[in-house]
């Protein structure tokens, strides 16, 4: 079975129309009908659920709507790992790439621990990156 990991601004997009849903829902529909796992660190729903309430926060978003896609989200079949040393690797990567936060380094040490291939559709990530990781896939190309 092939397996990929996601991030969360992959996983907004299949919820939010914004630029990039319809790219980010091809990947995702592709996915599931070739059988491809999809993996993601543990903290991906607390990312996802947050900007959801951020929305709805801004008045973008009606909470009626908000827990609709929350709920649609929930159905989405992702598995979530946090393997033991994905802290460590993240901590190392965020280093090596000069990232302020672990945030995004957890999805990168997930996909290199697992030995997969990344999504995402984060630009600053992607830039800080400068190319260095080869399995590293953006969403814009």
């Amino acid at each position: 079975m092939n397996k990929i990991c996601i991030d969360a601004c992959i996983a907004i997009k299949w919820l939010v129309p914004e630029e990039g849903s319809p790219a980010a829902l091809e990947l995702l529909t592709n996915w599931i009908a070739t059988g491809t796992q999809i993996i993601a660190p543990h903290l991906l729903p607390f990312e996802v659920f947050s900007t959801i309430r951020r929305l709805e926060h801004r008045g973008l978003l009606s909470p009626d709507d908000g827990h609709q896609l929350l709920s649609k989200f929930s159905k989405i079949k992702i598995d979530l790992l946090f393997p033991a040393n994905l802290l460590d690797e993240a901590v190392e990567l965020a280093a090596r790439f000069n990232r302020p936060t672990l945030y995004d380094t957890c999805y990168l040490a997930l996909a290199q621990l697992t030995g997969c291939e990344f999504w995402t559709a984060d630009e600053r990530l992607l830039n800080s990156l400068g190319g260095k990781l080869s399995r590293v896939h953006h969403l814009g190309g």
